[in-house]
């Protein structure tokens, strides 16, 4: 969702096709910093990333013609 504009929507549907361990947090810190400006806040637990093969996507509002 766009933050600036809560009627902007985008969603994608498919399936995973990997799963890569994230041992030092690089990649959920990598999205926290993005939404947050901090890293991740909990260390003490594994985390894993998901590659996904998009099959369809569709948005609304802004992005529709994205």
């Amino acid at each position: 969702m766009d933050p600036e504009d809560w009627v902007t929507h985008v969603s994608l549907q498919g399936r995973v096709v990997e799963f890569v361990d994230d041992p030092d947090l690089a990649e959920i810190d990598r999205i926290a910093r993005h939404y947050t400006g901090q890293p991740y806040g909990v260390r003490d637990r594994k985390r894993v990333s998901a590659w996904i093969e998009i099959e369809r996507w569709h948005a609304w509002g802004r992005l529709m013609n994205a």
